[in-house]
């Protein structure tokens, strides 16, 4: 006859923390994809529209550069020369902002906007990575900062729709990025009940998070379009117009003497 050793009270304090925290891991899983998958959405619009509208912008606000220099120079005073100087300003900033994210060629392939849609392996991988590698599960300062830049990367790889490049994160996580060290019952416990606080902490936090972002501009923005999609019709494409509209304005009050 086998006997079966009970298990101490200590142990079943630890298998109960262990569930409790799985079940907050769980919830915490789930806000955090929600997250993501909104800067997702939000990044994947912008691709398409800053392809589209920021040439014109930079284009359309160096024309008004031109043209307050025009102005300053046909009437020189302090007021002209200040709109001169600060319409050059923003002309350079709106060509860094260009070049930044498109490099220096003058001409930008346009990019087909398309909508975020994580498949179920890239949702789920993210969700297995958020309940094993995430910050709050740190033992001290120095491991929630190599989780949290760890995170970074599941981040952007999830950003990116890579499921292949979130499984190489997924298997180097495996392979040591939580590695077994030899904690009593009762070390085990109190880890369980901190890493509980924490992510009780992170997941009070996150709602306010998710709705800050649903409530931006960028969102906002980004939400009108698939609006538009679903109506047939082609925000970005609109906007591109009414850029490319007020830069040909521009272009008729420019003065002949600065053209060319």
């Amino acid at each position: 006859m086998t006997l079966e050793r009970r298990i101490s009270p200590e142990e079943e304090e630890l298998q109960a923390k262990q569930a409790e925290l799985d079940a907050l891991l769980n919830q915490l899983g789930q806000k955090e994809l929600d997250l993501e998958t909104l800067h997702a959405e939000i990044n994947t619009f912008f691709l398409a529209y800053n392809a589209a509208v920021l040439p014109k912008v930079a284009e359309a606000r160096e024309l008004r550069a031109r043209i307050a220099q025009a102005m300053y120079i046909l009437d020189p005073r302090e007021d002209t020369q200040n709109e001169s100087q600060e319409a050059r300003e923003s002309a350079e900033q709106s060509e860094r902002d260009r070049q930044e994210q498109f490099g220096a060629s003058e001409q930008n392939e346009p990019v087909q906007p398309e909508s975020f849609k994580p498949s179920p392996e890239l949702r789920s991988i993210y969700l297995d990575l958020v309940k094993k590698a995430h910050p709050d599960l740190g033992k001290d300062d120095e491991d929630r900062r190599r989780r949290n830049d760890f995170m970074v990367r599941v981040n952007q790889a999830y950003q990116d729709g890579d499921a292949n490049a979130l499984q190489a994160l997924a298997d180097e996580w495996a392979l040591g990025g939580d590695p077994a060290e030899g904690e009593s019952v009762g070390e085990r416990l109190v880890r369980l009940i901190r890493q509980i606080s924490d992510v009780r902490n992170r997941l009070a936090t996150m709602d306010t998070e998710i709705e800050n972002v649903k409530n931006s501009d960028d969102y906002l923005l980004a939400n009108q379009a698939e609006q538009a999609r679903s109506e047939g019709r082609d925000l970005i494409s609109e906007h591109s117009e009414l850029t490319q509209n007020m830069l040909t304005i521009s272009n008729l009050r420019l003065p002949i003497s600065t053209i060319g």
